[in-house]
């Protein structure tokens, strides 16, 4: 699990050592996380796997051969 935080400048409002922990949280992608955690969602069927396996294969393959040109 990672911690996040972030220490107030003396100089420093509330209001924008806010929005910096905010930024620090939407980088992180950890709202996201937590929300889709938070709603129940099916189980893919074995068609829906299949498909995003192939589409996967896929991918790899173009990202593999766009490596070496």
């Amino acid at each position: 699990m990672v911690r996040i935080y972030v220490k107030r400048d003396p100089k420093e409002s509330f209001e924008r050592m806010l929005s910096r922990f905010k930024k620090l949280l939407q980088k992180t992608h950890k709202i996201n996380e937590v929300k889709a955690k938070s709603r129940f969602s099916k189980k893919p069927t074995k068609r829906e796997e299949r498909r995003s396996a192939i589409m996967r294969e896929h991918y790899r393959n173009e990202r593999r051969r766009k490596q070496f040109y």
